[in-house]
């Protein structure tokens, strides 16, 4: 996995940041915040703790950093779970899952098994579920 962002997108990062940055303070309002926000495609509403008043550029690189890193980790389980994906249809079938969670790496107790494939009715659709699971740590 790559390291992060490339000097020249935190560069372009830092523009962005500049040119909502209109009275040159090296922070912005909530408002330049969201704008800021929306101009890269992300939703503000999303980012409430970076539209608190005082967003300053290093965090907004830090969290674009942060933002990086979760894409880059959601790639490398959702291509670890393909792995499993004989039919090549984006699912594992809930009794092979089963099979992996129960018997390969740090396994899960066959309760445990069952009670994660039973959340994920049956099948799990890895995509989704690798999402969800990202999300919660």
């Amino acid at each position: 996995m790559a390291q992060g962002l490339s000097s020249a997108q935190e560069e372009e990062y830092r523009i962005a940041f500049q040119f909502f940055d209109k009275e040159n303070t090296g922070t912005l309002n909530k408002d330049g915040a969201q704008m800021l926000l929306r101009s890269i495609g992300e939703d503000p509403n999303e980012h409430a703790q970076l539209c608190n008043g005082h967003l300053d550029v290093n965090t907004f690189i830090q969290n674009r950093r942060e933002k990086w890193m979760q894409a880059q980790s959601l790639a490398e389980v959702k291509q670890a779970f393909s792995v499993f994906d004989k039919q090549r249809n984006g699912r594992i079938p809930g009794d092979s899952l089963k099979y992996y969670l129960t018997s390969l790496g740090d396994t899960l107790t066959e309760q445990e098994a069952n009670d994660l494939i039973k959340e994920a009715g049956g099948d799990v659709d890895y995509n989704s579920f690798a999402e969800t699971m990202l999300k919660a740590n």
